[in-house]
């Protein structure tokens, strides 16, 4: 839980917005100038900053929460299974995609997105193993998208 505490603490109002913007970048620059060219890289770095500062937003949680509590209704599957699962086919849909094809990488942004909010209704060891990648990788994310835009 060390690890979450540090986010927690570094947790403020400004990572959703710019988790938001990096993302709206990143779709866009791989959309225009991705495709063949690579540019792609750019997009997906982006795309890999804003996934680990909209996990360390209290955006992904609030989100969490609410579709946790709609699955909830569902007797058949606990929600923090779902969540789990969602999370780790996230992760492998990422790998998939740069794999696959690393310079157009739209399903591997869409899939940085959804991962980090399902990580935070994941359980088990899926929600230990998104704490220590992105949990730790946020916090050195933060700090230096905080150098670039002057501190948070």
């Amino acid at each position: 839980m060390e690890v979450m505490a540090a986010v927690d603490a570094t947790n403020n109002a400004a990572t959703g917005p710019i988790a938001v913007v990096l993302f709206i970048a990143a779709h866009i620059i791989n959309y225009k100038w991705g495709r063949g060219t690579k540019v792609a890289y750019v997009a997906l770095v982006l795309g890999i900053f804003a996934s680990f500062l909209i996990y360390a937003s209290t955006w992904a949680t609030w989100i969490a929460d609410r579709i946790t509590g709609g699955l909830s209704n569902f007797d058949a599957v606990p929600s923090h299974v779902i969540m789990s699962v969602v999370c780790v086919l996230a992760i492998v849909a990422t790998v998939a995609d740069i794999w696959n094809d690393p310079d157009y990488n739209n399903a591997a942004i869409w899939a940085l997105l959804i991962g980090p909010i399902a990580a935070h209704g994941a359980s088990g060891w899926v929600f230990g193993l998104a704490q220590v990648l992105y949990g730790g990788l946020t916090i050195v994310v933060q700090s230096l998208v905080a150098e670039a835009v002057g501190g948070f």
